[in-house]
């Protein structure tokens, strides 16, 4: 059920397991192997700041499945370390990275940890095109009230997902957003990309639900 492996580097170990099928409520059974993945960061330039990484799965008609969350504060190596781990677990095609202040740290770990590890990441840095925060979170509105954004039930961090965005107000500059925000990067780097099936080597069950927002 579990991969385990050791970095190079330290006493750290990670664990993986890979999910086999999406499941909805209904019972419907969406394989992996059927879905292209992308994961989206916004590296945070300390670590007073908290990190967010969501890792995404896209279905052939754009339903997007949020497979996973991970947030923390996180020095720059615990976060090449994180990132590592999502490669390996879910091997998204792209790894989405916002230009900010800790991106030039998280390249330079981030390049010792891949050496480390042999597990290779297609980062792409890019950028918020100018647009606010506040609106970009706003984005995920329409997928929501369509019914196209699916939540994992069996990932504790959703409970923090759905209070973040339960709080988001489009005037208010909020403290506790990462999560969202690193959703919301996931409209603008997914936009435009194939969601044609792809081949991928994967392994556990997990839970899901559609979650509309009123």
């Amino acid at each position: 059920e579990y991969i385990t492996y050791k970095l190079a580097r330290g006493d750290l170990t990670e664990l993986i397991r890979k999910p086999l099928n999406i499941i909805l409520d209904d019972g419907t059974k969406i394989p992996i192997i059927n879905t292209v993945r992308y994961s989206t960061t916004d590296p945070a330039s300390d670590g007073k700041d908290k990190t967010a990484i969501v890792t995404c799965a896209y279905d052939s008609n754009g339903n997007r499945y949020i497979l996973e969350i991970r947030v923390g504060r996180w020095g720059p190596f615990d976060k090449s370390v994180k990132c590592i781990a999502v490669q390996k677990e879910f091997e998204p095609l792209g790894f989405g990275v916002e230009k900010s202040g800790g991106l030039n740290d998280l390249f330079d770990t981030l390049d010792e940890a891949q050496k480390a590890t042999g597990i290779r990441l297609n980062i792409v840095p890019h950028t918020t095109g100018g647009v606010a925060k506040n609106i970009r979170i706003a984005s995920l509105e329409p997928s929501y009230r369509t019914g196209h954004t699916y939540h994992n039930r069996s990932d504790p961090m959703t409970a923090l997902l759905e209070a973040q965005l339960s709080a988001f107000d489009i005037d208010v500059e909020a403290d506790e957003d990462d999560i969202i925000d690193a959703l919301a990067q996931q409209v603008r780097f997914a936009t435009g990309k194939s969601f044609d099936e792809q081949e991928d080597d994967t392994g556990d069950d997990s839970e899901w639900y559609d979650d509309e927002q009123d």
